[in-house]
């Protein structure tokens, strides 16, 4: 049986006030003055009694993982932008409270709770698709490391962790559709991980089987099309951190890249199925796929 959380009462309007934020407040105006409402209940009451922002509901939601899910679960009429733009002003107003009212090992549990699926709030950043939410969770949590609140393997733990499905922050990158995110990301998590650890990274596969190469193809239609920018960034890693490193004659990496193309799911799904390219010229994908440099925001 799943353990039950109240909220306090607190905590229950703070939740009332944000899925108004993401649910209803549908206008510029109308956004600001919800927004406003937010700002004044968390400096007139929750900063009184701080840990009210650490409560978490019965699915294990924290409060930061209710903002970042307002980057996709908002009003569904509502433009991608225009969630994004929400929960970047919101994940950005509840990090900077953390910072002003709770303490190093508050904020820390604030940034590393997981819901009872094992989503962590960089999970959620990641899979949102928008760089900027996954940079403020990023910065904080290389923040909190820099104060020696968190260690480098907890830091680590939060890039590689994955949920109860079997999905790693990795595959969520590969799922975010953004060039800039994925390959972001690609470049923390080769700073974190040792060559072999970047091996079982790349060669994960989810609870249902799904390989790195399914996630970039998978078969949902509501995903768009794969995106061939962060593909050529993908094996990029393989070639880097397999074989002699190289991007040309490296006969393990390409050997490695080739099976998880080929490799079928439980329900008969191959990432080469999802290619427009006969099945024998895998190869010339590779050599196809383009190249184009993603300059990568400055920090």
């Amino acid at each position: 049986m799943n353990e039950t959380h109240q909220r306090s009462k607190k905590a229950e309007h703070l939740h009332w006030l944000i899925q108004r934020y993401c649910l209803r407040a549908r206008n510029p105006d109308r956004e600001a003055k919800v927004f406003a409402e937010i700002e004044e209940f968390l400096n007139t009451v929750v900063a009184y009694s701080p840990d009210v922002l650490l409560e978490i509901n019965d699915s294990h939601s924290s409060f930061l993982t209710e903002a970042l899910h307002s980057s996709y679960a908002a009003h569904n009429k509502d433009p991608m932008a225009w969630k994004h733009h929400k929960a970047e002003k919101l994940v950005g107003l509840i990090l900077d409270f953390a910072g002003n009212h709770l303490t190093l090992r508050e904020q820390a549990i604030l940034l590393t709770t997981a819901t009872r699926d094992d989503f962590t709030p960089l999970h959620d950043a990641v899979l949102s698709g928008n760089f900027a939410l996954y940079e403020k969770i990023h910065n904080a949590l290389e923040s909190l490391q820099e104060q020696g609140e968190l260690t480098a393997g907890q830091v680590k733990k939060q890039y590689t962790l994955p949920t109860r499905n079997g999905i790693t922050p990795l595959m969520d990158a590969i799922n975010s559709g953004d060039t800039v995110l994925a390959r972001s990301f690609f470049a923390d998590i080769e700073q974190l991980l040792t060559r072999e650890e970047m091996q079982q990274q790349l060669q994960h596969r989810s609870q249902a089987g799904w390989n790195i190469f399914h996630s970039a193809h998978r078969p949902d239609e509501t995903r768009g099309k794969p995106n061939p920018l962060i593909e050529a960034a993908l094996q990029d890693l393989f070639f880097r951190h397999f074989g002699n490193g190289r991007p040309a004659r490296n006969p393990e990496a390409r050997a490695v890249i080739e099976t998880l193309y080929h490799e079928e799911t439980p329900h008969g799904f191959r990432a080469i199925d999802r290619f427009n390219t006969p099945e024998d010229s895998w190869q010339e994908k590779l050599r196809t796929l383009s190249d184009e440099p993603v300059a990568l925001p400055e920090r």
